[in-house]
Order: structure tokens, then sequence, then C-alpha cells
């Protein structure tokens, strides 16, 4: 039976594959620093990886076929500058050596478009500079690079799924488009720069789904986790405010662009589309619905 460990498990993105691995028939074994309650179909372990030992006592306990890396820093505006993405690439590496000693057959690890140096805009895998600018790309570039090197020496079959930008339920409420969405819950007029950036937005869902073919695959490499189409910053942002019945209820223009905010980044997914015959399946308008949905929701729990 396949066997996956699965890091990251509470977060953004983890909380949505959890369910898709579930339904894939994995033995899905969750990674918490949290007491967790018990969850149809996953059993949850306590570990903090950034501990010595912790990577080696749930791989020598689990002994699992599949890793689906996802833990690292993430708090908000603090993870491209963070001393922590040293100790997030450490410990990367050990779970990593970790889950091949315990016997490991497939691994994928999330990766970043923060990889790719954006002033290019379409971003390839084998075309694509790879010259991040933040502490947070290099460390992640750092480890695609080791982890595709050192599976291809070994035999190891693995990835690095380069994650573009993601929305939807659950998307930590600083994170683009969160503040357009509470402004707009609270009657306020949100506040945006021009809006003339082209993005890569993909649904959580979709990502998570993505995410998990290419764990069932047998991709090695780096491959982009995206939508592959574009969208501007002010596409995305009206299509929400028309959800609040206005589509003119937004002040562009009131917050400066900063210089080095690059005008294009989307990802290339050519690869993602053919060789894992991927698509995603949620139109923009209907992640924007559950997003929002969502928002509401816990607002009035918190009220």
């Amino acid at each position: 039976m396949k066997r996956v460990l699965v890091t990251g498990a509470r977060g953004f993105l983890g909380s949505h594959c959890l369910p898709l691995l579930v339904a894939g028939g994995y033995e899905v074994h969750a990674v918490s620093q949290k007491p967790m309650p018990a969850s149809d179909g996953i059993q949850w372990h306590y570990g903090d990886l950034l501990q010595a030992g912790s990577a080696d006592r749930l791989c020598s306990e689990i002994r699992p076929t599949h890793l689906l890396h996802l833990a690292w820093e993430t708090a908000p505006s603090q993870y491209w500058t963070s001393p922590q993405n040293l100790n997030w690439l450490s410990a990367s590496i050990d779970l990593m050596q970790r889950f091949q000693d315990s016997g490991g057959q497939r691994l994928v690890s999330a990766g970043t478009c923060a990889e790719y140096d954006w002033q290019y805009g379409l971003c390839r895998e084998s075309i694509t500079p790879l010259t991040p600018r933040s502490l947070y790309g290099k460390s992640k570039l750092a480890l695609s690079q080791l982890l595709e090197t050192w599976s291809e020496q070994i035999g190891l079959s693995a990835a690095t799924a380069r994650i573009f930008f993601m929305y939807g339920p659950g998307s930590p409420a600083a994170r683009f488009p969160g503040p357009v969405i509470s402004a707009l819950l609270a009657g306020q007029i949100p506040e945006c720069s021009h809006g003339r950036q082209v993005r890569d937005y993909l649904y959580v869902s979709d990502a998570a789904s993505a995410l998990v073919a290419v764990l069932d695959s047998k991709v090695c490499g780096p491959i982009n986790i995206g939508s592959g189409k574009p969208i501007t910053l002010r596409e995305l942002v009206s299509e929400i405010s028309s959800q609040f019945g206005g589509e003119n209820r937004v002040r562009w223009g009131a917050v400066p662009t900063a210089t080095d905010d690059p005008p294009w980044v989307v990802a290339d997914t050519t690869r993602l589309n053919r060789e894992v015959a991927w698509q995603p399946q949620t139109s923009l308008r209907s992640g924007i619905q559950s997003t929002i949905k969502h928002a509401r929701r816990v607002q009035s729990h918190s009220t």
C-alpha cells in the first residue's frame, strides 16, 4: 500500500491535499506541532522538523513509501528574509535523507516560483534563468538543485513542484487578495496599486490536485504548479468587487507600486499539462465565490 508522509499538513495548501490523498488510496500520515483530533483516513503524528532527530523518528516509525514535503517558514511578509529559511533548508535535507534511508520511493518537495528570475516574465523550468532575489527563493532553489542532483545519483524518484500564486478558502488574510476581501466585508473601499501587474493565480484545491497528481506520476526534477493563464491584478480584484455588487468599489492607484515589482510572472505549465495530464478545474468566478463565502463564515464566527 502507498504510505505517504505529509509535512506542512495543517497549512493552507497541505490541508487541501489530505482529503485528496485519502481518496487516492494512500495511507496518510500527517505531521503537526500541535495535538490534532482523529480524522477519517488520516493518522496524525507530533513532530517539529527543526528539532534534531525528529525526521529520523518519523521516518523510522512510519516507513513511508511517499513523501510530500510542504513545511517551511510561512510567516506573512517575514518569510522572504527570515533566517529560518536556512534552518528549513538544513531540516529538509535531513528529512529527505532519512526518508530515503527508511526505504522511501517517491518524493515531491514544494518549491516556489521565486526560484526564477522574474524579469523574464514567463517562467519555464528548463529555460528561464534561476537567479532569485530573496533569501526564501535562494534557499528553495538550493534545495531544489540539491534534490535533483542527489536523487539522480542514488536513483530516487523525486520532483520539486514550483508553486506559483494561490488563492482560496483558508488563505492567510494578509496575503493578496485577502486584504481586498477583508476591506469589502468591512464595508470599506479597498485601496490598490494600478493593478496592471500580470500574475498566475491558481485556486488552492486545484493546486492540491496538481501536487497529488505529480506525486502519483513519475515526473522528476522541477515542474511548475500554476494555471498557465495570465491575469492582471485589476481583473482579479474586479471579479471580487463585482461579487460584492460593484466593480468600481476600488481605489486604483492609491497604493504606490514598488519599483522592483515585476510586471509579469506567469507559469509555463506545458510539462504539467503534458507529462502529468493535469488541468485546473475551477473557474475564477467559482473560486472567488468560495473564497468570499469562507471569509464571511470566518468573520461571523469571530463576532
